[in-house]
């Protein structure tokens, strides 16, 4: 495909866009399939928060947990 066919192509794509409201939302149904949304990184970045969350309170609880078993060791040697 020659440049000239680019450019004629891009043109009228770009013109179909913006001038298309039919043709712009099946372009955009298309994308959307393969594209992922703001909402659905969101979530993502929610649920790896969410994640993080439950294992700062897990390692501060097994921290716990080795410093009085150590102290128990230390006690009995």
């Amino acid at each position: 495909m020659n440049a000239e066919m680019k450019g004629f192509i891009k043109e009228e794509l770009l013109h179909l866009l913006k001038e298309d409201r039919e043709f712009k939302f099946e372009v955009f149904e298309i994308l959307s399939a393969t594209f992922v949304t703001k909402e659905e990184i969101s979530k993502v970045l929610d649920e790896i928060k969410s994640l993080r969350n439950d294992f700062n309170a897990m390692f501060e609880e097994h921290s716990i947990a080795i410093k009085e078993l150590t102290k128990r060791v230390e006690e009995h040697s």
